[in-house]
């Protein structure tokens, strides 16, 4: 993989991971609308981003392990 390919970078706050970003944005997506008092399902996600609701899942997951 290029430095330039997405897949390479994690996001913000020193996460490191080899995976697309867009998963990343799914489950901030999922969080936001929660704190924001929108409970939106992960269902509601998935069907904007095209991820699965593992994915959305597994991502909200690691944010909150990752939370301060």
């Amino acid at each position: 993989m290029s430095v330039a390919d997405p897949r390479s970078h994690g996001i913000q706050f020193g996460l490191r991971v080899r995976i697309h970003p867009a998963g990343f944005a799914a489950a901030f997506l999922y969080e936001a609308g929660r704190e924001a008092g929108r409970w939106l399902t992960q269902t509601d996600i998935t069907e904007v981003t095209n991820m699965s609701t593992a994915t959305v899942r597994n991502h909200r997951d690691t944010l909150e392990e990752q939370a301060v």
